[in-house]
């Protein structure tokens, strides 16, 4: 994993993965109101922008969740 992602990214995988679901919850909430005044379009564009946000946000804190266990 510390391959996929880079060294200052993945040390602090914790605060990224929280920006990240942060940041998704945003972008989908653009979405949603793209969707409400019509612009479907745009509204399909920000939807699949935020839960790929969503879903690496998840994947970040997995990530530190499984580096922080102790062995």
């Amino acid at each position: 994993m510390r391959r996929l992602l880079a060294p200052f990214e993945y040390r602090h995988a914790r605060v990224f993965g929280v920006t990240r679901i942060v940041g998704g919850v945003v972008v989908a909430a653009a979405g949603i109101v793209c969707l409400s005044y019509g612009v479907y379009g745009w509204a399909a564009f920000f939807l699949a922008v935020g839960s790929l946000n969503l879903a690496c946000g998840y994947g970040e804190l997995a990530i530190a969740r499984f580096a922080s266990a102790p062995t």
